[in-house]
């Protein structure tokens, strides 16, 4: 198995899967996201979906978005909410926005 040092920062904004050195974007130069393809950057086509969590921040808690296809909840790759959509405030336990008990019970 590949063991991978936490002290490994990216100096040439390679990261994850497309570094030699399974490189970490965190505390790079390049920004703290490491996208799909393995660059090190901060803006959401570095952070948002695809993002590899195990080489940098990837938008989680950080940045929530509003439901726009009345899927919801929070993954390693996004944050979105219900509240304010147009399919109801509250997210199922099953990751699904409404606007009934379905919806909002425990």
């Amino acid at each position: 198995t590949l063991a991978v040092s936490m002290n490994n920062t990216s100096t040439d904004g390679n990261c994850g899967s497309n570094s030699d050195t399974n490189a970490t974007c965190l505390g790079s130069t390049y920004g703290d996201c490491c996208s799909s393809k393995g660059y090190c950057g901060e803006t959401s086509a570095y952070c948002a979906e695809g993002c590899q969590l195990d080489f940098g921040e990837c938008n989680d808690g950080s940045v929530q978005t509003i439901s726009t296809t009345g899927s919801c909840g929070s993954t390693k790759t996004s944050n979105v909410t219900c509240l304010g959509s147009t399919y109801g405030d509250c997210c199922s336990g099953k990751g699904y926005c409404g606007g009934n008990s379905s919806y909002c019970g425990s």
